[in-house]
Parts: structure tokens; C-alpha cells; sequence
């Protein structure tokens, strides 16, 4: 089973042309141990930034799929999607499983990075973790996280998705 975690990049740290540095600021070790024994952590960075990642030191239960150029396969894969502000959310919506949003620095990306067409508060399909542990609790109960959000889920992909049926 497939966690997919697929944040955006941050343009308010550059280290070149169209080329970004990226902290997952994700403490993978304590992803990887809370993952059950069939799941794995799928990390798939922005292509702004994915070279920046160091798949070496990964856990082997969390894997870098940066390399892969579309992620509509890895939205079919898997049973979560844990982002942060990327786009990634409206085309995972439509497959009606769980989003949970991994913003660590929400006060700094609405600032000083590029905001949001959304109110973060009111408009996202799924509960926002601002750490690591909040993240791990929400991945541990994610049954009754996902069914406390069902109204939110649904909503959403009806406001957003109504015409992608396949």
C-alpha cells in the first residue's frame, strides 16, 4: 500500500536557474516506523527540486519517485496523498481517498512565499498536520480522519472535479 507524498517547491530559495533548494522538513525515520509493514512512503518532489533529495539516506520503506514524470500514475496508486500547497490535491481528488496537508510553515508561505487561491482554514478536503507528530496522528487513525472529513471530501470534489468522471 502507497503513501504518496508530494509537496511543491518553495521559489523563496533559489540556487540557480529555475532551480530551488527543498528541506522535506519530514522526519522520515518516524514516517518509516509508523508505517505499517506493507506500506511504503512514496516521495515525489517537485521537479524544481527533486534533485536536491539524497535517496541514500532514505528508510527502505521510503522511496524518491522524483524521477517519474507523471503523477497521475502515483495518484492511481495510492491510498493517501500528503502535500503541502501543491496543485497536486484537485487531481488526486477525484479518486475520493484521503488528502491530509503537511504545512510546516504556513505563516511563512503565505507571506513571503506566493499565498493562496484558497482560504487554508475553509476550503482544503482534508485536516492540516503543522508537524510530524501531528502528521503521524493523522496517518495512524487515517479511517476516522478520512470519515470526519467525508462532507469536506465530497464537497470539494464536486465543487472542483464535477466533469472529471472518467
Amino acid at each position: 500500500r502507497f503513501v504518496l507524498y508530494a509537496p511543491t517547491w518553495r521559489d523563496h530559495r533559489p540556487v540557480g536557474t529555475w532551480r530551488f533548494d527543498f528541506d522535506l522538513s519530514l522526519d522520515l525515520q518516524a514516517i518509516s516506523a509508523a508505517l505499517a509493514p506493507d506500506q511504503v512512503l512514496l516521495v515525489k518532489a517537485h521537479h524544481l527540486v527533486g534533485a536536491g533529495l539524497d535517496p541514500e539516506a532514505f528508510p527502505a520503506n521510503v522511496m524518491d519517485v522524483s524521477h517519474l514524470g507523471d503523477i497521475s500514475e502515483l495518484c492511481a496508486l495510492a491510498e493517501v496523498l500528503i502535500t503541502d500547497y501543491s496543485s497536486v490535491f484537485f487531481d488526486f481528488a477525484v479518486t475520493g481517498r484521503p488528502i491530509l496537508f503537511y504545512c510546516y510553515d504556513l505563516e511563512l508561505y503565505a507571506r513571503q512565499v506566493r499565498g493562496f487561491y484558497l482560504d487554508m482554514e475553509r476550503d482544503l478536503p482534508g485536516p492540516v498536520a503543522r508537524s510530524t507528530g501531528e502528521l503521524l496522528a493523522l496517518l495512524a487513525d487515517l479511517p476516522a480522519v478520512a470519515a470526519r472529513h467525508a462532507t469536506d471530501y465530497r464537497g470539494f470534489r464536486e465543487r472542483y472535479c464535477a466533469l472529471a468522471d472518467g
